[in-house]
């Protein structure tokens, strides 16, 4: 479905245009040109852990104690986005979710019941009591990991994010995953 998007800077220089809602919204920046905030997209496997952010190949972690790793980098690593530090961005889970057993439900990016991340503080990064299955992200330099959920709005304290999903040990045999936007600006 299409959707009209007038600017009035742009309806008296270049007229309206017929635009598809999930392109970018032209906004206007210094000295009166027209910019455009192009979305930032990723798919955050079930599978990525933040207690792997950043290590090395063959880096293990998320076992039931410090040091009892099942899972390994790259293998359960998690993505990240590169971001502006200081932007404001809005994100937006659109679609996927996450189940960290074959026997139970799949979680939606705001997940189910809360869960600790068993081994503790591992890796740098310390522990986090969350949703299981949920979406959650660690800012490079930083080691506290947070909630993020279905949707929301943060800055960015650093120019990388990671994003990974909560589980308590074991990201290996999780399944699913969330396909995220983010959006500068408000």
């Amino acid at each position: 479905m299409k959707k009209l998007i007038c600017v009035v800077v742009m309806m008296v220089t270049m007229g309206c245009s017929m635009a598809n809602p999930s392109s970018p919204t032209p906004v206007i920046g210094g000295a009166g040109r027209i910019e455009s905030s192009e979305p930032i997209g990723v798919l955050v496997p079930g599978t990525a852990s933040l207690w792997l952010a950043g290590a090395a190949d063959g880096v293990k972690a998320n076992g039931f104690a410090p040091g009892e790793g099942v899972d390994v980098a790259p293998a359960q690593s998690p993505v990240f986005v590169t971001l502006k530090v200081g932007q404001v961005y809005t994100y937006l889970v659109g679609f996927g979710c996450v189940k960290n057993d074959p026997e139970l439900a799949c979680n939606d990016a705001n997940g189910g019941d809360p869960v600790s991340h068993y081994a503790g503080v591992e890796n740098g990064v310390l522990n986090l009591t969350a949703p299981l299955n949920s979406l959650i992200g660690l800012f490079e330099g930083e080691n506290q990991p947070f909630l993020l959920g279905k949707s929301g709005e943060l800055t960015a304290r650093s120019g990388k994010l990671y994003l990974g999903t909560m589980d308590g040990w074991g990201w290996f045999n999780n399944s699913g995953g969330f396909a995220v936007k983010f959006y500068d600006g408000k």
